[in-house]
C-alpha cells in the first residue's frame, strides 16, 4: 500500500476534447445543473474542452474474493471471479513483477515504506501490515507465531501514521525485535501457519482495497471491469483519500463541476471519458512523487487498455505499455515493465518472470 497525501503539487496543462455523444451521456446519467454551460468543461453543440490544472503525485497484489459475484461483463456488483482475478493479477505483477500471487514476499524497498510485504505490499510504514498480523493472530491459535512479537510495534507505527497524517518509514522498533523479513516468509510458507497468515491477506485485500472501490463505481455511474481494475490498483498505491480526490478531479474535467452522483449507470462512451480523465489524472500523481514515478508504467497500461476498447476484459492484456508513449510529450518515463500477455481465459504467457512462483 502507498497510502499518503503527496506533498507534490505540480502545474499540469493538459487539454482533450470530449465528444458531444460522451458529454451527452454524462448529462443524462447526473442531475441536470451538474455542470454549468459557461463553466470549464461544460457540454455545447459543437464538443467541449476541458483543461486539467493540478494533480497530486504510484506503484504497486491480488486474488478472487467475495464480493465480486459471479456476473456478466461488468466491473460492479456483478464483475465475474474471472475479470476480478485478472485485475488482482495485474496488481500482483506491478508490485511483485508476476501475476502469482507473492504472500511470502517481504523487504525493505529502501522507499520509505519500511517493510512492503505479502501479496499487495502490505507496508510497516501506512498500517496494513499491523492489520495483517493482528488478523492472523486471532486466527492462528496453534503455536509457532513468528509474527505476534511485532504486533505491538506495528499497532504503535500504524498508530503514529493515524495520529500525524504522516507514513513511518523506521523499522527500528521491529528490528529490535527480530529478523522481521525472515518471519513474515516463514510464516507464509510454514504449512501449519500459511492457510490463516494467507487468508488474512485475501481478506484484507477485500476489505480494504477491493470493497472501497464498489461505492464509487455506484456513485458515479462506472460498470466496467477496467474502471474496477484501476480504482483498485490506485486505492492499493495511493490510499482511499488520494483515490477520492482523483475522483473528484475526473468528474470536474467531464463537466460534473458539482460533483453530483450518477442517477444511472454511464454509457458505454461516457464511461470511457471518465476514465480517459481519470488515467490521465493518475498518471499525472504517480509522476509527482519520486516514491510512485518509476511505476508509471503501470498507469499507462489501464489507459492503454481504454484505448484498445478492453473495458470488460474480454481481450489479452499485454503489460508493456510507456507513459511516454501512451502519453507523447509530457516528459513521462519511457520505462516499461517486462512483457506479458493475460488471456481472455486468465492464461499467462511472456516472460519467464510473469509466472515465476516468487518473485524477484
Amino acid at each position: 500500500m502507498r497510502s499518503f497525501t503527496s506533498p507534490f503539487s505540480p502545474s499540469l496543462s493538459l487539454v482533450f476534447a470530449l465528444g458531444l455523444g460522451a458529454l451527452s451521456s454524462l448529462a443524462i446519467a447526473c442531475s441536470s445543473d451538474d455542470a454549468a454551460p459557461d463553466s470549464p468543461g461544460g457540454a455545447n453543440t459543437t464538443g467541449a474542452t476541458v483543461t486539467l490544472e493540478g494533480g497530486a503525485g504510484s506503484e504497486g497484489g491480488t486474488g478472487p474474493t467475495a464480493d465480486g459475484g459471479v456476473g456478466p461483463d461488468g466491473g460492479g456488483a456483478d464483475m465475474s471471479e474471472l475479470q476480478k482475478r485478472k485485475a488482482q493479477m495485474l496488481t500482483s505483477f506491478w508490485e511483485n513483477d508476476t501475476t502469482v500471487f507473492q504472500y511470502a514476499f517481504s523487504r525493505n524497498n529502501n522507499d520509505g515504506y519500511g517493510y512492503t510485504s505479502g501479496r499487495v505490499g502490505f507496508t510497516t510504514a501506512t498500517g496494513d501490515s499491523a492489520e495483517v498480523v493482528q488478523c492472523f493472530d486471532m486466527a492462528f491459535t496453534g503455536a509457532g507465531n513468528l509474527m505476534k512479537k511485532y504486533e505491538a510495534a506495528l499497532l504503535a507505527l500504524k498508530k503514529k501514521q493515524q495520529d500525524t497524517g504522516q507514513i513511518q518509514p523506521s523499522t527500528g522498533t521491529l528490528d529490535a525485535i527480530g529478523n522481521y523479513n525472515t518471519d513474515w516468509k516463514a510464516t507464509a510458507t510454514n504449512a501449519a501457519t500459511a492457510p490463516a497468515f494467507d487468508k488474512c491477506q485475501d481478506d484484507l485485500v477485500d476489505s480494504i482495497y477491493w470493497a472501497p472501490t464498489l461505492p464509487i463505481m455506484t456513485k458515479w455511474g462506472l460498470t466496467s471491469a477496467l474502471a474496477r481494475a484501476s480504482l483498485y490498483d490506485a486505492f492499493v498505491v495511493h490510499g482511499e483519500s488520494n483515490v477520492n480526490d482523483l475522483a473528484s478531479q475526473t468528474n470536474a474535467d467531464v463537466g460534473n463541476n458539482s460533483q453530483k452522483p450518477a442517477i444511472a449507470p454511464l454509457s458505454a462512451a461516457a464511461e470511457s471519458t471518465w476514465l480517459e480523465a481519470f488515467h490521465v489524472r493518475r498518471v499525472a500523481l504517480l509522476d509527482s512523487s519520486d516514491a510512485w514515478r518509476g511505476a508509471i508504467a503501470r498507469g499507462a497500461l489501464y489507459e492503454q487498455q481504454r484505448r484498445d476498447g478492453n473495458l470488460d476484459f474480454s481481450q489479452s492484456i499485454t503489460t508493456d505499455a510507456k507513459a511516454s508513449v501512451v502519453f507523447p510529450g509530457k516528459g513521462y518515463s519511457s520505462t516499461a515493465y517486462q512483457k506479458c500477455v493475460i488471456h481472455p481465459d486468465g492464461s499467462v504467457t511472456g516472460d519467464p518472470a510473469c509466472t515465476s512462483p516468487t518473485s524477484n
